[in-house]
Parts: C-alpha cells; structure tokens; sequence
C-alpha cells in the first residue's frame, strides 16, 4: 500500500504534460538545427557563392552529436550514361552529424548554375531548416 501511495504521489507530481523538468514534453523533444555557409549573404539573406571551376560547395550544420539528417532539395543537374539520361539531387539524402554536433555536406553546382537561386533542406527527427543560396 505505500508503495502505491509513494507511485500516485509522483505521478500527480509530475503530470501528464510535463517530463519531470519543468519543461513542456514537445520542448524537450526537439533538435536544433543550424545550417549555414562559410560565405557571404546579399541583402536579402541568401547565401552567395561563386563557381570558381569547382563543381562541388559545402553546407555546414550543427544540431546535437551523432544525429542523422536527411537532405533534400527540388534542383537537380543531368547525367548522361549509357545514352539515357538521368536527374540527380545536388545534395545527397541523408548524413549523421560528428561527435561534437559539426559537420558538412557537399553540394553539386557547375556553370550552368550561375545566376540561379539554389535551394536545400535538412531535417532531424523533429525539425526541418532550409537554406537558400545564388551561384554567381
């Protein structure tokens, strides 16, 4: 019977709403996500990046250590093999995180790019962040 007791009191204690931490349970379920880029944005905060030959730039990001995140984006580029041809994402679908939270994806650009306003997406379990940059 004290057992049960001491089982009622913390459950009344603790509610349904809440984790025990003060904290509102969606609250604690959520993951940051930080996406940036190591150039310079324009006026209206896309991210600027310059071909320069190489057909590959970066995406950085930061959200919790060893966390998987799923990429996405609706801009694809063209390879041709064996006569057909086939469209392919500029950024790859998934990557985890390093053991600090920091790491990297590559993005695909060329020539044909310049002037064009490219757009990708990364997402953990609970959260999406977007970003958008302008090859010049």
């Amino acid at each position: 019977m004290k057992i049960l007791s001491i089982i009622l009191i913390l459950l009344f204690s603790v509610g349904c709403d809440k984790n025990g931490l003060g904290n509102d349970f969606n609250d604690w379920l959520y993951t940051d996500l930080d996406l940036y880029m190591d150039t310079q944005k324009d006026d209206n905060g896309y991210w600027l990046v310059q071909y320069n030959g190489y057909n590959y730039t970066e995406v950085k990001y930061y959200t919790e250590p060893n966390t998987w995140v799923e990429w996405g984006t609706h801009d694809y580029f063209q390879v041709t093999y064996q006569n057909r041809i086939f469209e392919t994402p500029i950024i790859a679908n998934s990557t985890y995180s390093g053991s600090d939270g920091n790491s990297k994806q590559l993005i695909y650009i060329n020539e044909t790019f310049k002037g064009d306003t490219l757009r990708i997406w990364g997402c953990v379990p609970d959260n999406c962040e977007y970003l958008s940059f302008i090859v010049y």
